[in-house]
């Protein structure tokens, strides 16, 4: 499928960008653009948006691919050098003398030859693919060279990463540059693909697809081409299994931990310790420990000391860059959407298992929500909330009432109206309260969420 789903946010940027370039009404605010994030969020598609334009207003485009600007071994950016002046030379019938002049050296060469394109050309557009924003030599480069060119108000230039690229101490291109986190698709842009992509989608499983995707591109995509091409059923648990383990094959495997090195540690390894992590929404260190060793299969070996896990953390997130630190949470947490997908993942496989993290999370937030203040109460009562929010069971409801009132009757005022304010933003503890304890979302909303 290769539609473009509308994203308003990067378009009114690309589309400012088109019309200084090409009307020169105003000057170029955003002559550098970083879209960042994780594989399968679109930053790709995006760029193929951009150069589908450059095509239709006969702009010049030079556009290098994950296969050019990926350095591996001994390779080094005179290749990537070597790329760009390659494609600038289909933008000229006969080729200047500076692109046949060998003494030159790669980066001289690319920035004659660019300066070159801008002069004779309205304008220039520039497109970088999947760049590493932790290669130091390649993130110098492109600094470096566009360094060269930015004096130029005719260039506009996309880059594409997992982490934000930060050009460090130079000002003036950290200026240029605007970084753009790209975030899941909204409720309505996921039902507009989906109508789009097959009329044969009934509104229930369209919404099943935005709760097990959440909005991310490339997950909603296999999961609805899996649905029509093999014909399954959301509604039967075994098509359920077998369609959360094709996502697992095509968005984790073949996309997340796509740069990883097994076979030390192997790919299941990772995916071990990121089933089980994906249950809490934030946890530290301590949880972090905890959960592994309470509820970790033989592979995840125990760690002789707490500081060790804070190197798991970090060997975790090498290749896949998708947990981090939170400060609004305060805390750390696997990324939204990758969390999604592996919670499905614990909840249809192995559902007694998921249940038994979900009632030990509620009561740790429990007792961690009783024990500290301030804001730390608020965001363990949350948590608390939540996890006890999965579980079904009829004392649920019952034990979840009585301890807010507790904990309302014994909190500072400007603690409670903390919790209020947090309370509202969180749709989703909203959402899981309202269709599993209403009483309990009507208690808080009547009884705490307005006593400000």
């Amino acid at each position: 499928m290769d539609t473009f789903i509308n994203r308003s946010d990067e378009l009114e940027l690309i589309e400012k960008a088109f019309n200084a370039l090409l009307y020169k009404n105003t000057l170029l605010s955003t002559p550098i653009i970083d879209f960042f994030w994780i594989d399968g969020i679109g930053k790709t598609r995006i760029l193929k948006e951009i150069a589908d334009r450059c095509t239709a207003k006969n702009l010049p485009c030079i556009k290098l691919d994950e296969k050019h600007t990926q350095l591996d071994g001994g390779q080094n950016t005179s290749r990537i050098s070597r790329a760009i002046v390659r494609q600038a030379k289909k933008y000229w019938q006969q080729s200047p003398d500076i692109l046949r002049d060998r003494k030159r050296d790669a980066h001289t060469q690319v920035v004659e030859t660019i300066k070159v394109l801008l002069e004779k050309t309205p304008a220039v557009v520039i497109l970088l693919d999947a760049i590493d924003s932790s290669n130091e030599a390649l993130v110098n480069w492109i600094k470096t060279t566009l360094h060269e060119l930015i004096e130029h108000n005719n260039l506009f230039v996309v880059l594409t990463s997992k982490q934000q690229i930060v050009f460090e101490n130079d000002w003036l291109m950290t200026r240029r540059l605007t970084p753009l986190q790209l975030k899941p698709l909204k409720r309505d842009d996921c039902t507009n693909y989906l109508t789009s992509f097959s009329k044969a989608i009934p509104p229930e499983t369209i919404n099943i697809i935005f709760q097990w995707t959440r909005g991310y591109p490339s997950a909603m995509e296999v999961m609805t081409d899996t649905i029509v091409k093999r014909q399954l059923d959301v509604a039967k648990s075994e098509d359920k299994q077998l369609l959360i383990t094709i996502i697992i094959e095509e968005i984790i495997d073949k996309k997340v931990l796509a740069h990883v090195k097994p076979p030390n540690p192997s790919l299941s390894w990772y995916k071990d310790h990121l089933r089980l992590l994906s249950i809490p929404r934030r946890f530290n260190l301590i949880i972090m420990q905890e959960l592994l060793e309470k509820f970790g299969p033989p592979s995840i070996s125990k760690r002789p000391s707490r500081l060790e896990y804070m190197g798991l953390q970090r060997q975790l997130n090498a290749g896949t860059d998708i947990l981090y630190w939170d400060l609004q949470k305060a805390a750390f947490t696997l990324d939204e959407s990758i969390r999604n997908i592996f919670f499905i993942d614990q909840q249809e496989h192995h559902p007694a298992l998921f249940m038994d993290m979900h009632r030990y999370l509620a009561q740790r937030n429990k007792q961690l929500a009783s024990e500290v203040a301030g804001s730390d109460s608020v965001r363990y009562l949350r948590e608390y909330l939540y996890h006890s929010a999965q579980d079904q069971a009829a004392q649920t409801a019952e034990d979840m009432l009585q301890y807010i009132e507790h904990q309302f009757n014994t909190i500072a005022s400007d603690v409670k109206i903390q919790f209020t304010e947090e309370f509202r933003q969180d749709k989703e503890l909203r959402e899981i309260l309202e269709k599993h304890y209403p009483n309990v979302y009507t208690y808080i909303k009547d009884h705490v969420a307005t006593e400000e």
